[in-house]
């Protein structure tokens, strides 16, 4: 349900930035530019937006690219200092990826330009990494010293090594899942970043770059934020839409870059406002009306509380040839589990009926079923089933000894 609630708010999200950065009402900004009068850059525009800044002042003189621009700023190491903040929010938010992804970008980033890294900023991966460190361990360091070595096997190996490395958890996709779903989540804008993508292909080709072009940094630097989760997640062995979701706002960035710097017709540039719009409105449209239902059909959640509803409030919850992490949110403390923590995997009714008769007094119990193993489990001699509720691929199924 997150993953998909996130798809939703983030294109509607891209959409007015996409429309504002992509904006040819931004005229002003063309008197920094007399080489281009008919082709606003980016750089133009954000320039208009912010032309009081030293950012914009920098790159009104030297046509350098946002990148560069940085650099030049009175005070860089505040910067930096939210930068590898961001790092630590992200480690929080989303593990290790969190720290993984933006090393890996700005590596791949200066490899991929051909330039050194300078030396302040070696040196700055020595504090900033303290206050990485610092922001993450709000978190970390108590979960830690409350759970132990228990605390690293479960989010480091079980939910970050082995999710990567492995079906673990039962999510299998080929692997050019992403390269489909990523164009499905940058719609509308999707071709328009294809097509800047291909433009800076076509210059790798030919030997070709170029550097009179201010926001050519920008586009490398988009296209490997872009291109470094596709590959990361194709080779993972779970895969799920949500992953993805990190390269989408560089999607967008390549796609407003593609308008303004090639000859796209006006009329198409005029249909910017509109495709955005349309997107916001679809947007908030699929959130309200479609993705509660959606999310419903594949959470236990009204399946638990319908149980609770029925008087079995308190019966362990157990897991006939499935594992259902879901019902971790929503069955807390009553899911069976093995001695090392993880959730057990009953693999046939007599198991179930054993548990009931050996180790919970002969009182009833809920089992999390695949559809294709209900009939198994409801005509298994000396059990009383009645199923609860369903999800699209469960069934919920209250279970008693006769």
């Amino acid at each position: 349900m997150n993953s998909r609630r996130a798809s939703g708010l983030h294109s509607l999200a891209s959409a007015p930035f996409f429309a504002y950065f992509c904006s040819e009402e931004a005229s002003a900004a063309e008197s920094f530019l007399p080489h281009s009068p008919h082709r606003p850059s980016a750089s133009s525009h954000f320039r208009t937006a912010q032309a009081s800044t030293s950012f914009s002042r920098c790159r009104s003189r030297q046509r350098s690219s946002p990148i560069t621009c940085i650099r030049t700023l009175k005070s860089p190491r505040l910067f930096l200092v939210t930068a590898y903040f961001f790092l630590g929010v992200g480690l929080l938010a989303k593990g290790l990826v969190g720290l993984i992804f933006p090393a890996a970008i700005v590596f791949f980033y200066h490899l991929a330009s051909w330039k050194r890294p300078t030396r302040a900023a070696f040196e700055s991966m020595l504090w900033g990494g303290a206050v990485t460190l610092a922001a993450a361990a709000v978190w970390y360091l108590p979960m830690y010293l409350q759970h132990g070595y228990y605390f690293i096997d479960q989010f480091f190996i079980q939910h970050h090594f082995q999710r990567f490395t492995s079906n673990k958890y039962q999510h299998p996709q080929p692997f050019i899942f992403f390269f489909w779903m990523l164009p499905v989540l940058a719609l509308p804008w999707a071709p328009l970043a294809l097509g800047e993508l291909w433009k800076l292909f076509r210059g790798l080709l030919r030997h070709h770059t170029d550097t009179q072009d201010a926001d050519h940094d920008l586009a490398v630097f988009a296209a490997v934020w872009l291109l470094v989760p596709l590959f990361f997640f194709s080779f993972s062995g779970s895969k799920l839409p949500g992953y993805i979701l990190p390269a989408v706002p560089a999607a967008v960035v390549l796609a407003a870059l593609f308008l303004v710097r090639s000859d796209v017709p006006g009329r198409l540039r005029k249909l910017v406002p509109a495709a955005a719009v349309l997107t916001l409105l679809t947007s908030v449209l699929i959130i309200l009306f479609y993705l509660p239902g959606f999310a419903a059909a594949d959470s236990v959640r009204s399946a638990i509380a319908a149980a609770s509803a029925a008087g079995y409030g308190d019966a362990p919850v157990l897991g006939l040839h499935t594992v259902s992490h879901n019902a971790e949110f929503y069955a807390p403390g009553r899911l069976v589990r093995l001695p090392d923590g993880r959730q057990r995997r009953f693999l046939g009714a007599a198991e179930v009926k054993e548990f009931i008769v050996l180790h919970n007094a002969g009182k009833p119990v809920l089992v999390i079923v695949p559809r294709e193993y209900l009939a198994s489990l409801q005509s298994f001699e000396g059990l009383r089933t009645q199923v609860i509720g369903e999800t699209a691929e469960d069934v919920l199924v209250a279970a008693s000894v006769n």
